[in-house]
């Protein structure tokens, strides 16, 4: 089978899972790839979030093959610009880690070029032996959105774990946690965190999350209790003490594939 030379610009992709991506982009386009550090023997590149480096590239390079990923939260009006740039260049191809983010840049563009939905760590089954040894944990941002909707004394009156740590040490974290609070960043971007809640639910988490736009198409959904902003504790602590277990947490590798999509 011939092999195409690929360049990923770096950090468009977590470095441990480019394995996991190339097989899926393999399995998908129907040829393999080898990973070249050069950009200009490269005949597909991935990079990021669409820029003006990016587009001066796309102009020098038209008989390449392009592929952008976008892991920003598209319902953050702050980032439609990357959308309305790519617009314009029907051959760069989009990669992107939500489905929420997929319906909001089919708004924009209607060609045919590929949009490709891949989350990231959404195809790494972990190894990790889960001991669950800590009952709820949150990923809390000190700034004035999270403040109002889960005040920080709530988090240290009642001891909750906070999520600060990356890589490895977030996998070992979510392997002891039994219920995770999932909190937007801002009242801007309120479309499904994938980024961890994969791996969340990888880890049989239980995820007691703020409501979140476009969640009913997302099938991931099924695996989350949305909850009012102001029930988010109570409903967390019902969970751990009230013995709730959810049959849905028995995920195995057959349906992670299953819900993988191609647009």
């Amino acid at each position: 089978m011939y092999m195409k030379k690929i360049y990923i610009q770096k950090d468009s992709y977590s470095k441990r899972n480019i394995p996991e991506f190339l097989n899926y982009l393999e399995n998908l386009l129907k040829f393999s790839f080898i990973i070249t550090n050069s950009f200009n023997e490269a005949e597909i590149i991935i990079f990021k979030n669409f820029s003006q480096s990016n587009y001066k590239n796309y102009i020098k390079n038209i008989n390449k093959s392009y592929y952008c990923y976008i892991y920003e939260p598209l319902s953050d009006k702050n980032y439609i610009n990357y959308i309305k740039k790519l617009k314009n260049y029907e051959k760069i191809n989009i990669i992107t880690y939500s489905l929420s983010n997929i319906k909001i840049i089919k708004n924009y563009i209607t060609d045919n070029r590929l949009i490709l939905f891949l989350p990231m760590n959404y195809l790494t089954l972990n190894k990790i032996n889960n001991n669950k040894c800590l009952d709820i944990g949150i990923l809390y941002r000190d700034n004035d959105y999270n403040n109002k909707i889960f005040n920080k004394s709530i988090i240290d009156i009642n001891k909750i774990h906070t999520l600060n740590c990356y890589g490895k040490d977030k996998d070992i974290f979510f392997s002891k946690l039994k219920i995770f609070i999932n909190l937007h960043k801002s009242i801007k971007s309120k479309i499904l965190e994938t980024f961890r809640i994969y791996d969340l639910i990888m880890h049989k988490v239980i995820i007691i999350s703020q409501k979140c736009i476009y969640s009913d198409e997302d099938p991931i959904s099924k695996y989350i209790i949305f909850e009012d902003d102001n029930n988010l504790y109570n409903k967390s602590y019902e969970n751990i003490y009230g013995e709730k277990i959810f049959d849905f947490l028995i995920i195995n590798e057959k349906n992670i594939y299953d819900l993988l999509i191609y647009y």
